[in-house]
Formats: C-alpha cells, structure tokens, sequence
C-alpha cells in the first residue's frame, strides 16, 4: 500500500469521529466586560467568568461576538453557553495562545425562564449525542 493510500484511509477514519464541545457556564463576572478590536476591524468582548465548584472558585475567560454585553460589570451574574476553542495569536516575535470559552449566548442571571429554555436545549443535545 502506498504512502498516499495510507493517509487517504486515515483521513476516512477521522471523518467517521466525532466529540462533544459544549459548555454551560453560569456565574459571575470578575471584572467588567471589555470590548476588544482586532486589525480587521471586527469588535468582540471578552468577559472573566467566577464560578464555585467544590474544588474553589476558577475564573474562565469568555469571548462573544455581542458588542451589546460591554454595559456587564463585575459581580453581574451571567449564564453563558459555547464551545471551548484555543486561540492563537501573534505577540511580537512570540506565538502564543489562550484557551477561552466562545459563547454563543450570554443571558443576565436574572433571566430564570431564559436560562431554563436553554439548559433544555443544551440537555436535549446532549440526550441525541448519547444516542450514537
């Protein structure tokens, strides 16, 4: 078998793999939101989400697309669903990288019946995942 054939038939085996990225987050911001522009002109936030586990607090970064969530300030309570991505980026010389949360959804702690519809969706996703 040749090397091109080898690789072809590794290709179709990670076709046929599949994963489940998807978060749910709720906490409060640590910090207030800050809106960030890239060069390409593209503007996102980013905000620093406290959670409380058993093990401790842990702050996890979040980056959203909805410039609308720059009025969040710190203590404000937030429900986020995303995926987890690892981001790279160029500081000087230097590669570097940030493993973030990307929210696809932000919601106000305040907003029970929001938050209520998403955990649905978000369990009704994980239910058709567990189904393969």
């Amino acid at each position: 078998m040749s090397r091109r054939s080898v690789i072809a038939e590794e290709e179709i085996e990670q076709d046929d793999e599949f994963g489940l990225n998807t978060v749910l987050l709720f906490g409060a911001l640590s910090s207030d939101a800050v809106v960030r522009e890239l060069p390409s002109g593209e503007k996102f936030v980013n905000l620093e989400v406290t959670t409380s586990t058993m093990d401790g607090r842990i702050s996890v970064p979040v980056t959203s697309k909805d410039t609308t969530l720059e009025k969040l300030c710190a203590g404000d309570e937030v429900f986020v669903t995303g995926v987890v991505k690892r981001r790279f980026f160029r500081v000087g010389p230097a590669l570097q990288s940030r493993t973030e949360v990307h929210a696809s959804k932000v919601i106000g702690g305040g907003k029970r019946a929001q938050i209520r519809k998403l955990v649905g969706a978000a369990t009704e996703d994980l239910a058709d995942f567990a189904e393969f």
